[in-house]
């Protein structure tokens, strides 16, 4: 299943190779090449590229309508080491934050039922959410998007289509920054 989704997501699949980790824990390993993605030259090596420095497996959670959008970042982030679990809307991002406390919470803004900002609304209310980092995805990539983004309270801001480097370093840069992720359970 997931050697497909690779496939799908990621474009051809020029090998795979199994190995073990020096977590003793098997690696999948595999370079694919994505014609269409003009930010990424090269061969995809997510396991050699992601340097994992988090002491335990962090868990992130993607609240994300878009579900091409979410099972690349699922790809990429597991690739890094992160344990993921997955939202398709507002109301269930909440449900589920309030189950796993994950980590870090990778959120967009312009879901169905309720956006990403009534959703932090809600989170950051609840005092063992205050000091999870938040990101917000979205496609407004103006300045003052941005601006209104921070303000509102989240603590970073990726825009789509998800550039896999700037996705990787705001995921590590906000778990390495000294947040204390209160009830987190990693």
């Amino acid at each position: 299943m997931a050697r497909w989704t690779l496939v799908i997501l990621l474009g051809t699949l020029q090998q795979t190779f199994p190995r073990q980790s020096c977590s003793n824990r098997p690696e999948f390993c595999f370079n694919a090449y994505y014609e269409e993605a003009p930010f990424w030259r090269g061969p995809l090596h997510l396991k050699r590229r992601c340097v994992l420095k988090n002491a335990g497996v962090k868990t992130i959670l993607i609240a994300d309508d878009n579900a091409s959008g979410r099972d690349l970042m699922l790809v990429v982030l597991e690739g890094c080491g992160y344990r993921v679990v997955m939202a398709t809307g507002g109301r269930e991002a909440i449900s589920m934050a309030r189950a796993e406390h994950p980590d870090l919470i990778l959120m967009d803004l312009h879901m169905p039922d309720i956006d990403g900002f009534a959703v932090l609304r809600e989170l950051r209310g609840d005092a063992k959410f205050a000091r999870v980092p938040i990101i917000a995805l979205t496609a407004s990539a103006m300045p003052e998007d941005r601006n209104d983004v921070m303000t509102a309270g989240f603590d970073g801001f990726i825009t789509k289509p998800i550039r896999l480097p700037a996705l990787r370093s705001e995921v590590e840069r906000l778990l390495q920054s000294g947040y204390e992720t209160a009830g987190a359970g990693s």
